[in-house]
């Protein structure tokens, strides 16, 4: 089981607890909390996904609902108009979901901003204030950041809803299929890519905001307070991922990280985001990150840690501290559903 599978595990847990015990939660969460945070978390995913879901699903159905129809007796050109319009339903998605949950996501800034500097103030003793034209400027950034990837993601949704009609027809055609079987792989093959795939993205968005939130928020009170190096600090179960396990006591640069993350929240481009600041991923033994369309190596992982409680595992050909900072993936999140967080030196 990957890393990912694992926190995706945590995930639905979490969200099932909340649902069985029908939590409202009326106490204020501490987001340094590790299990507060991740009922934040599920709380943002849960209204995420309520928010999307019904005009997702009702797309979806109307997208399937127009390739209903008789494939063997029509001609190529005409199965080419019915998939690229029901690629267009698709695709409008991105214009009628994001007014749907882009208040909700600052919303959720506008209350774990102040919590977050909140908490840290509190915990390390700063001698500072709250300031509220600070947090209304960083909620501000690191909405319009997130938007840029729930905006993109409903093309990618769509392209793929686009390649996979056309292989499920041309496939059913090669093997005599008729209306009804062509339709029914058609539904089967397309309605994950719409409702059900919603699911995850919705808690993954929730999970990297969240954690974002949180890290910017904290780097920028620990900017204000004359903090000068943080430690990465892990939470070590079994859903803990290599990387965050390489990275756990490591210590850096509070200005560096802060430099780097508010250049990070000011790009517009989806790639431009992820090359300056991107996740790390994992491939057999191997950790690495893309950038310009390359894998950068991380580490070797010779013995892995993931699906083991507090084990660190152990890693060779490991990046140093400098060249990670250079690389931009020394601060939380740095893989999906990451929990990890960042401590004050």
């Amino acid at each position: 089981m990957s890393c990912c599978d694992w926190a995706r595990r945590g995930s639905w847990a979490a969200e099932q607890l909340l649902a069985k015990l029908g939590h409202p939660i009326t106490k204020s969460l501490d987001p340094l909390d590790p299990s507060d945070f991740v009922l934040i978390s599920v709380r943002l995913a849960r209204a995420l996904r309520g928010a999307a879901i019904g005009t997702e699903g009702a797309t979806i159905k109307a997208a399937i609902e127009a390739l209903d129809v008789d494939w063997p007796t029509i001609s190529e050109d005409r199965r080419d108009q019915i998939i690229a319009a029901a690629r267009a339903e698709v695709a409008g998605l991105a214009v009628r979901v994001p007014p749907l949950v882009e208040p909700i996501l600052e919303r959720s800034a506008s209350s774990l901003v102040p919590l977050t500097r909140k908490a840290a103030i509190s915990l390390y003793d700063l001698n500072l204030e709250q300031s509220a034209e600070w947090a209304a400027s960083l909620v501000e950034s690191l909405r319009d950041s997130q938007m840029v990837y729930v905006k993109s993601q409903f093309d990618t949704r769509a392209t793929l809803f686009d390649s996979a009609a056309k292989d499920v027809v041309r496939s059913g055609l090669e093997s005599g299929l008729g209306r009804d079987d062509i339709s029914e792989a058609l539904s089967t093959k397309l309605t994950p890519l719409g409702v059900e795939r919603g699911t995850d993205y919705w808690n993954l968005i929730a999970t990297d905001f969240s954690n974002k939130t949180r890290t910017t928020s904290q780097l920028s009170t620990f900017s204000d307070a004359g903090v000068k190096r943080y430690k990465y600090d892990a939470v070590m179960d079994q859903a803990t991922s290599e990387f965050c396990r390489l990275l756990n006591g490591r210590v850096f640069s509070v200005e560096k990280a802060r430099k780097r993350t508010y250049q990070a929240l000011a790009l517009r481009d989806p790639e431009e985001i992820r090359d300056a600041m991107p996740w790390v991923q994992q491939s057999g033994s191997r950790l690495y990150f893309r950038r310009g369309g390359e894998q950068h190596p991380v580490a070797h992982v010779d013995s892995p840690g993931v699906g083991s409680l507090d084990n660190p595992g152990n890693y060779s050909d490991v990046m140093s501290n400098k060249q990670l900072e250079a690389a931009g993936v020394t601060v939380p999140p740095r893989h999906g559903h990451c929990r990890s967080t960042i401590t004050a030196v």
